[in-house]
């Protein structure tokens, strides 16, 4: 190691990530997430799911796949649980407010109804009569069916509530929700029930994920809508997680302090088969997607390029990076063309 060694300090982190599209892409990548998981939360660190489903069905998906997990916000925030069932906050609409949704979409006969509970989903289909008296404890509406008849049940909620939100997705689906229940206010809630100094990561691929990851250090899947393809600059594949973010170090020797040591330098470069580079002096990594990453190191700026590329270790201790995949190019450049960014790794994982 070519520099002194301050003192460190550990801070934990929690981890807020939502379910589908992001921590479940595919089966293979969410049993890869659950093994980081594992190794994640065994340094202290806490990992929280937000989703827009259920509690049955999310709970479901956790026994299923083994996740492990500390806590779990369902409907978009209307519940918070721990991760022994334990039901720490929830928000129901108001029966009156219920009431008034209900009348408005008994006048609607060729559209289905599907309301969500905390804990269940009941769909209405087209035709179908029911007891709207007996309808309680309901979080949210998804209405479906034709765009007319959509666009007039929008006008007269947000008429009668306009304290509630109401969107049309597809032109086939309308969406009523309490604006007090999202994602953001849910994390606000997990954070408060921790009541711990924490070092907050949230990830997500939706609208409904947008507020959440504004305020909270957000991170977008590179599959994302819309609104945070053009407003979250941050990308994770949320594919693994690298050792480094196990325990967070915080350093009382910033890296800008390392640059001024003068000292004879070494750095080695191994190349295995093409699929495995391992980096010595390595000062931080700049930026970083599947076919380019851009290290800076103690030589220079260092550019490697290929397909399907990870970093599988980045190591402060010791000032190492490995990247795996199919490599195709390295190159040196002197300009120090990423001085001024915040790099993938430094903004994720510190």
């Amino acid at each position: 190691m070519i520099y002194g060694k301050k003192e460190v300090i550990q801070l934990k982190k929690l981890l807020i990530s939502d379910y589908d599209n992001t921590l479940f892409t595919d089966e293979k990548t969410l049993l890869a997430n659950v093994e980081e998981i594992k190794k994640f939360r065994a340094y202290g660190n806490l990992f929280a799911i937000s989703t827009s489903r259920g509690y049955s069905s999310i709970i479901n998906e956790i026994k299923k796949f083994n996740i492990p997990y500390d806590y779990i916000s369902v409907n978009n925030g209307a519940g918070i649980f721990d991760n022994t069932g334990k039901k720490i906050f929830y928000n129901y609409m108001k029966d009156e407010k219920i009431k008034e949704i209900e009348n408005i979409l008994n006048d609607f006969k060729n559209v289905s109804i599907t309301r969500y509970y905390i804990d269940n989903i009941k769909t209405q289909e087209k035709g179908e009569q029911i007891d709207i008296d007996n309808v309680k404890e309901v979080v949210s509406y998804k209405i479906k069916g034709e765009i007319e008849d959509l666009t007039k049940i929008k006008e007269l909620v947000e008429k009668k509530l306009p304290e509630y939100i109401v969107s049309i997705k597809d032109n086939i689906k309308l969406f009523i929700n309490n604006n007090e229940n999202n994602k953001e206010k849910a994390t606000k809630d997990i954070i408060n029930t921790i009541n711990e100094n924490l070092k907050i990561y949230t990830v997500g691929d939706d609208d409904v994920d947008y507020d959440m990851l504004k305020k909270y250090n957000g991170y977008r899947m590179q599959n994302s809508s819309k609104l945070l393809l053009e407003n979250i600059d941050n990308v994770t594949f949320m594919d693994h997680i690298p050792e480094n973010v196990y325990y967070e170090e915080v350093e009382k020797m910033t890296i800008d302090e390392r640059k001024t040591i003068n000292t004879a330098v070494i750095q080695n470069l191994i190349l295995e088969n093409r699929g495995k580079l391992s980096i010595s002096g390595v000062l931080d990594v700049l930026s970083f997607d599947d076919q380019v990453v851009m290290v800076e190191t103690e030589l220079g700026l260092l550019t490697v390029k290929g397909e399907n590329l990870r970093i599988n270790k980045l190591s402060i201790d010791t000032s190492e990076v490995i990247i795996e995949g199919n490599i195709s190019s390295l190159s040196y450049s002197d300009k120090e063309t990423g001085q001024n960014k915040t790099s993938f790794i430094s903004k994720l994982f510190k």
